[in-house]
This record gives C-alpha cells, structure tokens and sequence, in this order.
C-alpha cells in the first residue's frame, strides 16, 4: 500500500516541478524580451502575490501538502515508520 502511495508520490512531484519551470522560464523569456527597464520592472511587479508564479507554487504547495498525507497515511496503516 505505502509503495503504491509513493510510486502515485514521485510522477506528481515531477509534475508540479515541471509546471514550475514552465512558469519561471515563461516568466524570464518575456524578461528576455523586454524592450527597456520599465517594461522589466511591469513584469517584476506582476511576479508578486497574486501573480501566475506565486499562485501556482501555493496551488502546488497544497497538492504536494495532500498527496503526502496520503503517502504517510498509507504507511501508518501497514505499519511503516514505527
């Protein structure tokens, strides 16, 4: 049970890895592509609270948060980590 909960684990937390790198280089490519400073600075501004980024990290957070209550849960009923 617990090996079933981890090998569900480990392809959701290459996911949520994956997304995040998708949204920092989709972040630092419209950086790269900025005309001037000011444009650097908009873009800046919106990687704050609320922003795609931080949004997606929290979301990913809670799903990393969930699935390893499940992990341990699965584990404490087979008697692992006693």
């Amino acid at each position: 049970m617990a090996n079933a909960a981890l090998r569900q684990f480990n392809p959701r937390l290459l996911e949520l890895a994956r997304e995040n790198s998708d949204a920092t280089f989709d972040f630092l490519g419209a950086v790269v592509k900025a005309r001037n400073i000011r444009t650097i600075e908009e873009l800046w501004s919106t990687a704050r609270p609320g922003s795609r980024q931080v949004q997606e990290l929290t979301n990913q957070g809670r799903r990393v948060d969930k699935n390893a209550d499940f992990v341990s849960q699965s584990a404490s009923r087979i008697g692992c980590g006693k």
